[in-house]
């Protein structure tokens, strides 16, 4: 037999479960904004979900503006119609606006436990799944980190920004020639200043851009700590596929007073959502 195994970062993506305030990550005060820093405010559903739904529509208008045979089929979707269905799933307290849409399968109305529970939404096609739902994840992230997320990620979370600037940035920060990873999120803020048009180089347009983020609950982070593991194995004509969600606790697994033996039966890993398919 053989297997194949992949370990993605999760918190390159949006959680799709920010539409509750149990999942909603705390959001501490910017440096960038003293001396009035952004007070932490009480969750707000309408705000969480309008975040979602602009973080979406951005990358839907970018295929659509960027791929002509995806714009014949899709021009017309409605990304509210979309959010909708999304929000009526996600939330039994929501009032759907397409009632009628919900023919085959009622609403769930709880937090998603996978993302390929949106196969299940009305609208969603497989086209608009394979567009949308590797920008989103299901699991408890603290925030969206930039030194993993994609090119889609960045277009959604920076609007405006030119092919130029998005291939300029993944250049640098991928760079095999120098570690330029962002190691604080006031490095990447910095990054923004200095290199994206939109924010004409003024650290007051990006200290405005930094505070709406945070009111809409989203923050950037440099380090990873929860992780999708995907492992496919065959035998024959034999094939199964096992997922699993961890979170990595540094301080365990990084601990120096363990034993190679300690560390295999303790690796510092929390398993918290597995699932065979």
């Amino acid at each position: 037999g053989r297997f194949s195994a992949v370990i993605e970062s999760e918190s390159s993506k949006y959680n799709l479960n920010m539409l509750h305030a149990a999942f909603s990550p705390t959001i501490k005060p910017s440096p960038l904004a003293s001396p009035s820093p952004v007070p932490v405010k009480d969750f707000d559903p309408k705000e969480a979900r309008d975040s979602l739904q602009e973080y979406l529509n951005k990358i839907f208008q970018d295929k659509i503006e960027s791929d002509d045979v995806f714009a014949s089929s899709y021009r017309d979707v409605r990304i509210e119609d979309l959010t909708d269905t999304l929000f009526a799933w996600a939330d039994r307290s929501y009032e759907s606006n397409n009632r009628g849409a919900w023919k085959d399968i009622l609403p769930k109305g709880a937090p998603f436990a996978s993302v390929t529970e949106l196969h299940m939404l009305p609208y969603w096609t497989d086209d608009i799944y394979e567009l949308l739902a590797p920008a989103l994840t299901a699991s408890a992230t603290p925030g969206i980190n930039v030194n993993t997320m994609t090119e889609a990620i960045l277009r959604a979370l920076v609007p405006g920004l030119t092919k130029e600037e998005v291939d300029d940035f993944f250049k640098y920060r991928d760079s095999t020639e120098a570690d330029n990873s962002f190691k604080t999120d006031d490095e990447f803020y910095s990054y923004l200043e200095k290199s994206f048009a939109t924010f004409h180089g003024d650290g007051n347009e990006v200290r405005r851009y930094r505070e709406a983020l945070e009111k809409r609950g989203l923050q950037v982070v440099v380090e990873e700590s929860i992780f999708k593991i995907t492992v496919q194995a065959t035998v024959g004509q034999a094939t199964r596929l096992l997922e699993a969600w961890v979170s990595l606790d540094s301080s365990r697994a990084g601990s120096k007073k363990k034993s190679s033996t300690e560390l295999a039966k303790d690796p510092g890993l929390t398993l918290f959502f597995m699932r065979f398919l």
